[in-house]
């Protein structure tokens, strides 16, 4: 894993997967049948998602995670590349995939294969304002965790979306504890702390060195608290496609304006104008254009 003295605006460590997405009639339940209506292959993993977005905004941008010598490897990388991301990448025979089903009201179901996320050990000696950290699947070791946890312990500011699979491990709050954004959906927070999304929130916020703790509510929008205010922000009324990477998709544009300064209102606004163009597409990399952005962001 290379080096750099550079500092990026932000700096993206979890998982890189390759999507592949199967879209159905109906998402099966237990033997249930159904079929497929389309295949799709693109690249994804929350934290590369999150990367690529920032990117294609205008900020430098980092990425830590794995890659494969595999079909699925070269694409991975260059897909980073397109969007200007720098990769910092742990080399294995199999890239992470996730097997993702989309019916057609764009509701989705993920089986996620890790490959050489679960690999990851380290951290390189890279640095930027903020650390954005997303959940690896640890199937066969918390070596990934435990990075994850030092090079939290570096950064000044820790932004954290765990996803379910983090949200269901009890040691979780070791991550929580070091960040400053926390960026759950309402699921996880009920999962995390036993508690509805405002009083989980709470008690979340509690146990965060500062900050915000910021709820992704779906088609409701997004609620915040800083310990001080309360906002909830409704969502935007577009037509869905696939809501793959929508939580990704809403990191990145809050994260976007938080590093221009912008107030919490603003940073929740921009998130759901992020997420509401993503999810009209399929695949987790549909972004706005950077001057859309601007002028969403100057118009309020």
């Amino acid at each position: 894993m290379p080096e750099s003295s550079d500092s990026y605006d932000a700096v993206c460590f979890g998982a890189l997967n390759a999507d592949v997405i199967f879209i159905v009639d109906k998402i099966p339940q237990k033997d249930d049948e159904t079929y497929v209506l389309d295949v799709k292959v693109s690249s994804g993993g929350s934290a590369a998602n999150t990367a690529s977005a920032l990117a294609s905004f205008g900020n430098r941008v980092a990425f830590v995670g794995g890659v494969g010598k595999d079909e699925y490897g070269e694409m991975l990388v260059s897909e980073l590349r397109r969007f200007g991301v720098v990769p910092f990448l742990t080399e294995g025979k199999r890239s992470g995939k996730a097997i993702v089903l989309v019916n057609t009201a764009g509701d989705r179901a993920i089986l996620v294969d890790p490959g050489v996320n679960d690999e990851i050990n380290s951290f390189p000696k890279v640095k930027g304002k903020i650390l954005h950290l997303t959940s690896f699947v640890c199937r066969t070791s918390d070596a990934p965790f435990l990075a994850q946890l030092k090079a939290a312990s570096v950064f000044d500011v820790v932004s954290f979306d765990p996803g379910m699979i983090y949200a269901e491990r009890s040691d979780v709050w070791r991550l929580i504890e070091k960040c400053s954004v926390f960026l759950p959906n309402a699921r996880e927070v009920e999962k995390i702390t036993g508690l509805d999304y405002r009083r989980g929130a709470e008690k979340i916020f509690s146990r965060m060195k500062n900050g915000v703790v910021v709820v992704k509510l779906g088609s409701k929008g997004c609620y915040a608290t800083d310990g001080k205010t309360e906002l909830k922000i409704p969502a935007f009324d577009v037509k869905v496609i696939d809501t793959t990477g929508a939580g990704d998709a809403f990191n990145a544009g809050f994260l976007h304006a938080w590093l221009k300064g912008y107030s919490l209102e603003i940073c929740m606004k921009a998130g759901n104008f992020v997420a509401a163009h993503n999810i009209q597409y399929y695949g987790a990399r549909n972004f706005p254009d950077l001057n859309d952005l601007k002028a969403f962001l100057d118009s309020l």
